[in-house]
């Protein structure tokens, strides 16, 4: 555990094997807090995706008290411990409070003008917050559902309700719950999905006027959404988002032109992963010590991956390179 502490984790190797040895008995485990106390309580932090993934959210939550515990037990070294201190990126979980619904901004009162939500519970399709928020910019589908469902705001009576949001994980989804699917198969899932936003119990009221959804994502993922959303408020990282994406190496996707209606949606901007703005952060300089006004943070067309190079290229992205050329 003294060794581990000091790593930030990059690429997120299995964390779980290092908890499993630490955690295989309740001696091995007292000698684990014994020989490095915040050794195991980092350790722990990395290891609440994997956790959430086995155990749900209530094995988060005991983890998670369990970390309180120790650091509390600890409390007088953390500020000595430069391996605590300088060498654990904090960075990495001092999102999870927000998504875990401790933050101390949840205790405060919803003011009495503020609308009123009710937050659908969607089950699989919005179940690992902790896993799905490491998926950098998309994870605003995350961020959003788990603000709201600790909101003071939120209601749980859906007759006191102003706006109804229904969170779904889409760009998680895809990415990993949808991994080595076939296409027919991730169709199939694809309008399984489709069907349960359908189906909300209470869409019908108002023919789903005041149903909120995001998608977080520079496509919009989910089928038939033209005909679902037609009255609803529409949450959106891209209000040009791209559709129609055959496959083949000189094949170009298309930017919808007319799906963002300005008169109901709204464009809002996508997530910095905390660790990233942390590390941005830390090599903030004052205005008057600086060499260069504004740093970039990003990929772009002309990257070097060629991988990366393709994927921006067949998304005909222009914006980035014109502030590469303008800027640089």
């Amino acid at each position: 555990l003294s060794q581990v502490l000091g790593t930030s984790f990059k690429g997120w190797p299995d964390v779980m094997v290092i908890l499993n040895k630490a955690n295989a008995s309740s001696e091995a485990y007292k000698a684990s807090v014994e020989d490095c106390a915040l050794g195991l309580a980092a350790v722990l932090l990395h290891s609440l995706p994997g956790i959430e993934s086995s155990q749900g959210q209530a094995g988060v939550q005991r983890a998670y008290e369990e970390v309180s515990r120790i650091r509390s037990e600890v409390s007088q070294f953390e500020e000595s411990d430069c391996r605590w201190t300088r060498m654990v990126n904090h960075g990495m979980f001092a999102h999870y409070p927000m998504l875990l619904g401790i933050d101390a901004r949840f205790i405060q009162q919803c003011p009495p003008d503020a609308p009123r939500i009710f937050v659908y519970d969607m089950k699989g399709i919005a179940d690992q917050p902790l896993s799905c928020a490491r998926i950098g910019f998309w994870a605003s589908e995350v961020y959003i559902d788990r603000f709201l469902r600790h909101s003071p705001c939120r209601v749980l009576d859906w007759r006191k309700a102003d706006l109804f949001f229904a969170p779904a994980y889409l760009t998680c989804w895809e990415l990993q719950k949808t991994r080595g699917f076939t296409l027919a198969e991730k169709d199939q899932s694809a309008q399984a999905l489709a069907d349960q936003v359908r189906d909300l119990p209470h869409w019908k009221r108002r023919e789903g006027l005041d149903h909120v959804f995001l998608f977080g994502a520079s496509a919009w993922q989910l089928p038939r959404w033209r005909d679902l959303f037609a009255r609803s408020i529409v949450l959106a990282v891209e209000s040009r988002p791209i559709f129609d994406c055959p496959s083949g190496k000189d094949v170009y996707c298309k930017h919808c032109e007319d799906c963002f209606q300005p008169w109901k949606d709204l464009v809002m901007p996508p997530v910095t992963p905390r660790p990233v703005a942390s590390s941005l952060l830390s090599h903030s300089k004052p205005m008057e010590d600086r060499q260069y006004v504004m740093a970039w943070h990003g990929q772009h067309a002309e990257a070097a991956d060629e991988e990366v190079r393709r994927a921006y290229t067949i998304t005909n992205e222009t914006v980035r390179l014109e502030l590469l050329r303008n800027l640089g």
